[in-house]
C-alpha cells in the first residue's frame, strides 16, 4: 500500500481547489489565444500565472479578471481540504498574464501549484 504524507495531500487539495475555481470561471470567457494555466504558492501569496499567445482585447482582459474574483473568493482567507480542514492561508491573490508566442515553449514555466490547464501546441 502507498502511504502519502499529509503535506501532500494538503498540497493534492489546494491544487485541485484551485483548478475548480479557474475552470468554473473560465466558462463563457475562455478565449482561444490561452496556452496554459499554472500558480504559484508562496508566504500566504497566490499567483495564478495564465499565459497567452498574443495580447488580449480590452474585453478579453475584462473576461479573464472573472478568474480572480472566483479564485479569491474560494481561498481568502484560508484554504480548507475536502475533510474540512484547515491547510493554507491566503491574503492575497494576483493574476499575471504572460504573453508567449506559440513558437515558445512554456511547459518549464510550471509554478509550484502545478498546471491548472495546458494546451497542446502543433508546430
Amino acid at each position: 500500500m502507498c502511504h502519502i504524507d499529509k503535506a501532500t495531500l494538503n498540497r493534492m487539495d489546494f491544487h485541485s481547489i484551485i483548478t475548480n475555481s479557474i475552470w468554473e470561471d473560465l466558462l463563457g470567457v475562455a478565449t482561444k489565444k490561452m496556452r496554459g494555466i499554472t500558480s504559484n504558492y508562496q508566504d500566504e501569496f497566490l499567483e495564478v500565472i495564465v499565459f497567452f499567445e498574443s495580447e488580449l482585447t480590452e474585453e478579453e482582459n475584462s473576461g479573464m479578471m472573472e478568474i480572480k474574483k472566483g479564485v479569491t473568493s474560494n481561498v481568502i482567507p484560508i484554504v480548507y481540504s475536502n475533510k474540512g480542514e484547515p491547510i493554507f492561508t491566503v491574503k492575497e491573490v494576483v493574476l499575471n498574464f504572460i504573453v508567449a508566442p506559440s513558437n515558445i515553449n512554456i511547459i518549464e514555466r510550471m509554478g509550484n501549484i502545478g498546471w491548472h490547464y495546458l494546451r497542446k501546441e502543433y508546430l
